[in-house]
């Protein structure tokens, strides 16, 4: 007679026999892996070395690096400086400078105690006029050299460049390099759509929107066209008919220029008069006279950990593609290359098969990355053993039917709870890598990726979420 046990692993066959034969999946690739947290054996697998697209699961090698490289209390500073001569009455005859060294959580307020963009810009204007500081007679300059010209990897799709989740990394990032465009929908399909409003106002961009109301029932299948530093952009595609304010989200076309205008508006609310040009250190034609800066103030970011959370749990692609910039600075400069080699060299030095890592950003986002289950299950496996990587780690996964990215999975399942994981979906990719806390008291590290499946999302979710509850049950 079979036992409990073995009636469970029965039902993950039987699972993953039902989630491979399903219709979606006929031209689809598959690649799964599971292992025991007690010895580190895989017990169950298929296509376990097949390398492929992991979408934002891809996101686990930057944030564990990230936690393991910079440390979890690592924080991204910026600087607020003035250079020039700051006579009695508080004239300036020079420069205000504010330098940024790739702070991704600056003017956002997601971590708590963060303040949002208009708070960061009335305290940097506050700290300026405390400097004795009443008028400036010269320029606000971004020091944007920190992280040099390239904003993007080469290989992220154009369709996604003027979208929020494609704002790259700068030296200087603002509210997540986004904005919001408000569209007045349309109840009848076909209608083109008008742009009503944008928040925050974006100096000098200038939109097309070719939007139309999409059938009833439809969803966001509106896309912004236009890369950095590219100003005039096109929206395409389609928004849900309806009657109220519909919103999607933009990548700044330079979020640097945007902030210099930020900061001149909240001086000038300060009451300080500026008389000078808004520019930044590359457009300049000699370099800043360093030995003149006097600092106003500086200011601290969220810790690592709190960063981490965040771009694991909320999947945020700009998190993680800063972390990637800021770790390229163990093996040389803040490029993408470096970045990627600091996170490479991390995990193999750890255990995993160098060749099972194909990076080209640290977010997921291009769809040239690609991974094997194995080394996914086996990274989460390694971080489990690491008592200063774990805890952090840990915290920043989403839980089934409860938080992040797998909120709305199994919450009327008993595995709710105890499966914690990082997801990634982009079109026709669905990727799960994380832990399961099973009945019995086991727990497993565990990795699927579908690649190339057909038709909706749902029913394949449906799939997953069935082989989620037999892995609870071993």
């Amino acid at each position: 007679m079979l036992n409990q046990a073995d009636f469970n692993a029965q039902d993950l066959n039987q699972s993953l026999d039902a989630l491979i034969q399903s219709k979606p999946l006929k031209h689809a690739s598959v690649s799964f892996n599971l292992i025991d947290l007690k010895d580190g054996k895989s017990i169950q697998s298929i296509n376990p070395q097949m390398a492929l697209i992991p979408a934002s699961s891809m996101k686990v090698l930057t944030t564990s690096a990230a936690l393991g490289l910079l440390g979890k209390e690592h924080t991204f500073k910026t600087e607020l400086y003035y250079c020039g001569n700051l006579d009695e009455d508080g004239t300036l005859t020079g420069d205000i400078i504010l330098k940024g060294y790739g702070d991704p959580t600056l003017g956002s307020d997601r971590i708590k105690g963060n303040l949002d963009l208009n708070g960061i810009f009335a305290l940097f204007a506050q700290k300026i006029s405390e400097a004795g500081i009443h008028c400036i007679s010269g320029d606000i300059i971004i020091d944007n050299a920190a992280y040099g010209t390239a904003k993007v990897s080469p290989s992220w799709l154009w369709e996604d460049l003027g979208n929020y989740y494609a704002s790259g990394a700068w030296s200087l990032n603002i509210n997540e390099n986004l904005y919001y465009i408000n569209f007045q929908q349309k109840n009848k399909e076909g209608s083109l759509i008008e742009i009503k409003s944008l928040s925050p106002e974006i100096p000098f961009l200038s939109l097309k929107s070719e939007i139309l109301a999409g059938p009833k029932g439809s969803r966001d299948n509106a896309y912004i066209f236009g890369g950095p530093h590219q100003y005039e952009r096109y929206i395409r595609g389609s928004i849900p008919p309806g009657n109220g304010i519909f919103k999607i989200k933009g990548s700044m076309p330079d979020p640097e220029y945007f902030a210099a205008h930020q900061l001149k508006k909240a001086i000038s609310k300060m009451g300080i008069a500026h008389s000078g040009y808004l520019t930044k250190s590359t457009w300049l034609e000699d370099e800043i006279d360093k030995t003149s800066m006097q600092l106003i103030f500086q200011h601290q970011s969220p810790s690592v950990a709190e960063i981490v959370a965040l771009a694991n749990s909320k999947s945020i692609n700009l998190y993680c593609d800063a972390l990637l910039l800021e770790m390229g600075k163990r093996v040389g400069s803040p490029t993408l290359e470096n970045g990627i080699k600091a996170i490479v060299d991390f995990w193999v030095s750890k255990g995993l098969d160098k060749d099972a890592i194909f990076l080209q950003d640290g977010s997921g986002l291009s769809p040239r990355n690609s991974i094997s289950s194995e080394a996914l299950s086996r990274l989460f496996y390694l971080v489990s053993q690491d008592k200063a990587l774990y805890p952090s780690f840990f915290k920043s996964l989403s839980v089934a039917g409860e938080s992040g990215t797998l909120r709305g999975m199994l919450k009327n399942s008993s595995a709710r709870g105890n499966v914690y994981a990082k997801s990634g979906y982009i079109d026709r990719v669905l990727t799960y890598t994380g832990y399961v806390h099973a009945s019995s008291g086991n727990k497993y590290a565990f990795s699927i990726m579908i690649n190339n499946f057909t038709g909706k999302t749902w029913p394949v979710r449906q799939k997953l979420e069935k082989l989620f509850e037999s892995l609870y049950k071993l």
